[in-house]
C-alpha cells in the first residue's frame, strides 16, 4: 500500500499557491493513495484556515506540539482529515509561553464552566431571564428562546411579547411567564419601552431579537434598550438587523453585550461580503469584538467566540443543525447562563458547546438530517449530564 507524505509547505505560507507547487498539490489530490500532511496540509494558511488557491486534501494531519487555528477552522478543516497532535518533546518553558488566548472548546473545558448547584439552592438562585422576542407569525421564535433558557437551568424565564400573542406563547410551554405589552400591528414597539424597563428591573439578563420584527418602531425600541439596559444583553436575529446603522450604541453600553450573528448578519454588521467573513472568521469576529466592546459568537461550523482578546473555537455540533430555530435555542441558552451568573464570554462559549453536544446526540438518535431545533432543546439536559459524567470518569 502506498502512502503520500505532504511536506511541501509549513505554517508560514501566506500567499496563493502557484506554478509547479500548485501542480504538485493537484497531482497529490488526484493520486489514488492516502495522504498524510506534515503539520498543515500544503496550501492552508495556518492562522485563519483559508485555502490559498489550492490545498492538499489530506486523510490525516500530524500537527507538531499544538493544534493550529487553521486546523479547526473552515474551510480548511475539510483538508486536514483526522487530526493528531504529536509531542515533539518541547521544553516546558516553551510550551508555557504559548498564548492561552486561543482554545478549542471540548467537554472538559465545558464541564469546568457549568454553573455549580448546591443541594439547598432554589429557583431564585439561578436567575431570572427576560426574553424580548416574537411577533405575528413568529411566536415560535420567542417560545423556543424562552424554553431553551429553562432547559439550560435558568430558575425563572419571562417573555416580553405583544399582548395579543400571549396565548400562543403559553400554549405549549406553561413554565414560561409572560410580560404582555401593547405594541403595534402584532409586535412590540418603542411604545413598550417603559413597560420593558419596568420588566427588566427584576431580571438578571435579557435576550433580544428572535422573531421580533425589523421595522422602524422595533429599531427604536432595540436602540433604547441597548442604550439604557444595565443588565447583560444577548442580541440576536432581528435585533442585529436593526442595529446595523446604530453600532455606536454597542460600545457605549454600561452592561455587557453578547451578539450571535450568522455569517450573513456578520457581513451586514461589518460591510464585508459573506465570502470575506467566511475566509477570515477569526480575524473578522475578533476585530468587531475589540472595536465595539462586545462578545461575538460567530455561528457556523466550528463556531468562533471572542471578546477581542480571547478566541475560543467550538468543537461540537454537526451539519444537521442547519435548520430553522437552532439560533433561537442558542440565544436562550446564552441568556440562561448569563442569568445564572456566568461572565459573558464563558456563557457564550458554554452555550455553543452544549448546543452542539445536544445536536450530536440528536444525530445519533435520528440521523444526520431532519432533527429539529425542538429536538435539540429537549436534549440539552442529557447533553449536560453526559458532559459532567465524561469529565468525572
Amino acid at each position: 500500500m502506498k502512502l503520500l507524505i505532504d511536506a511541501v509547505f509549513g505554517n508560514g505560507l501566506n500567499s496563493e499557491v502557484r506554478g509547479h507547487y500548485r501542480q504538485a498539490i493537484e497531482w497529490m489530490n488526484a493520486y489514488p493513495a492516502p495522504v498524510a500532511a506534515v503539520d498543515m496540509p500544503s496550501g492552508v494558511e495556518a492562522t485563519s484556515g483559508r485555502i490559498l488557491g489550492v490545498a492538499v486534501a489530506a486523510d490525516c494531519s500530524l500537527s507538531f506540539a499544538f493544534a493550529k487555528l487553521g486546523q479547526v477552522s473552515y474551510p480548511a478543516q475539510r483538508c486536514s482529515g483526522e487530526l493528531h497532535v504529536v509531542d515533539l518533546g518541547m521544553p516546558l518553558c516553551v510550551t508555557r509561553s504559548v498564548s492561552c488566548c486561543y482554545c478549542l472548546i471540548d467537554a472538559e473545558l465545558a464541564a469546568s464552566l457549568l454553573p455549580v448547584r448546591q443541594a439547598d439552592d432554589h429557583k431564585g438562585t439561578f436567575g431570572h431571564a427576560l426574553v424580548v422576542a416574537g411577533s405575528v407569525g413568529k411566536v415560535g421564535a420567542a417560545r423556543m428562546t424562552a424554553h431553551a433558557a429553562l432547559r439550560s437551568g435558568a430558575g425563572l424565564v419571562s417573555a416580553a411579547i405583544e399582548y395579543d400573542l400571549v396565548g400562543q406563547l403559553m400554549a405549549q410551554t406553561p413554565e414560561i411567564m409572560s410580560r404582555p405589552m401593547r405594541g403595534e400591528n402584532g409586535q412590540l414597539s418603542v411604545a413598550c419601552f417603559d413597560a420593558l424597563k419596568e420588566a427588566w428591573a427584576d431580571m438578571s439578563a435579557v435576550a433580544v431579537g428572535p422573531g421580533l420584527g425589523t421595522d422602524v418602531t422595533v429599531a427604536a425600541l432595540v436602540a433604547r434598550l441597548v442604550a439604557e439596559c444595565p443588565l447583560p444583553v444577548v442580541l440576536d436575529a432581528d435585533a442585529l438587523t436593526v442595529m446595523v446603522n446604530q453600532l455606536c450604541g454597542l460600545s457605549q453600553r454600561s452592561g455587557a453585550t453578547v451578539i450571535t450573528p450568522h455569517p450573513g448578519e456578520m457581513a451586514r454588521l461589518t460591510g464585508l461580503s459573506i465570502a470575506e467573513v467566511q475566509d477570515n472568521r477569526i480575524d473578522v469576529a475578533q476585530a468587531f469584538a475589540r472595536d465595539h466592546g462586545v462578545v461575538v459568537l460567530l455561528k457556523g461550523a466550528h463556531t468562533v467566540i471572542t471578546d477581542g482578546e480571547r478566541v475560543w473555537v467550538n468543537s461540537s455540533g454537526n451539519s444537521g443543525m442547519a435548520s430553522a430555530g437552532m439560533g433561537d435555542v442558542l440565544t436562550g441558552m446564552i441568556v440562561s447562563y448569563l442569568a445564572q451568573g456566568l461572565e459573558p464570554f464563558c456563557a457564550a462559549a458554554l452555550a455553543a458547546y452544549v448546543h452542539g453536544a445536544a445536536a450530536d446526540l440528536c444525530r445519533q438518535q435520528f440521523g444526520g438530517v431532519g432533527y429539529l431545533a425542538g429536538d435539540v432543546m429537549a436534549t440539552i439536559p442529557m447533553a449536560r449530564r453526559l458532559i459532567e459524567e465524561e469529565c468525572d470518569a
